[in-house]
């Protein structure tokens, strides 16, 4: 009885990760050219992975935060014999936050650009995502869901659902998007209903 309890616990209870853990994948996910920082992590069988205070920055400038999200929840396949790539299960995102494009580089930059290597999308089977209250470039939404399927070179995120925070209407927008960065062509397809309010701030920040 005491050791079904004790794997119970193990089940459902959420464990801390090491500080030095979670240092390591915070620089596992930064690159050459931004830097990912985690506040902390916490793991436990029953609910995966859970990313806190997750803030990515790029460097080499000193501006706030490119993206931020209260926290990052990993769902994980606990079946064995599989492959680490192969367990990701689904993704929740709560609360991220995309408050602005990157910042542009000063001219000089423009002139005399760094080398930047050919951009890898890791290889992974189709997952589910979820956004609970994204805010991305003043577009506000109260959950997006969608199946993502990334292959080298290949993001195709499909079923994409999104519902809008307004109270007073049910409305919502459906669609899909590709992302070939060999032919370096995004295609896609939306459809449903939205206040004007809803996509406007996209555009004036597209503008800026």
């Amino acid at each position: 009885v005491l050791a079904l309890a004790g794997l119970a616990l193990l089940y459902i209870l959420e464990h801390n990760m090491p500080a030095p853990l979670v240092q390591r994948l915070a620089a596992a996910a930064s690159s050459d050219s931004h830097l990912v920082r985690i506040g902390r992590a916490t793991y436990s069988l029953k609910s995966g992975l859970h990313l806190h205070q997750v803030k990515l920055f790029p460097k080499r400038v000193a501006v706030n935060a490119l993206a931020s999200a209260d926290e990052i929840a990993v769902d994980l396949s606990l079946q064995p014999r599989l492959a680490l790539r192969q367990r990701v299960r689904g993704i929740t995102v709560s609360n991220l936050l995309v408050p602005a494009l990157p910042p542009k580089g000063k001219s000089a930059d423009r002139e005399k650009p760094p080398p930047k290597p050919d951009p890898v999308i890791p290889d992974l089977p189709p997952f589910a995502l979820t956004l609970d209250n994204p805010d991305v470039l003043g577009v506000r939404a109260s959950r997006l869901t969608a199946t993502v399927d990334l292959a080298d070179k290949r993001a195709d995120v499909g079923d994409v659902a999104i519902q809008w925070p307004d109270k007073a209407f049910a409305m919502s927008v459906a669609g899909e998007v590709s992302v070939d960065l060999t032919t370096r062509l995004v295609k896609g397809q939306v459809k449903g209903q939205a206040f004007p309010a809803n996509i406007l701030p996209l555009l004036a920040n597209l503008r800026a």
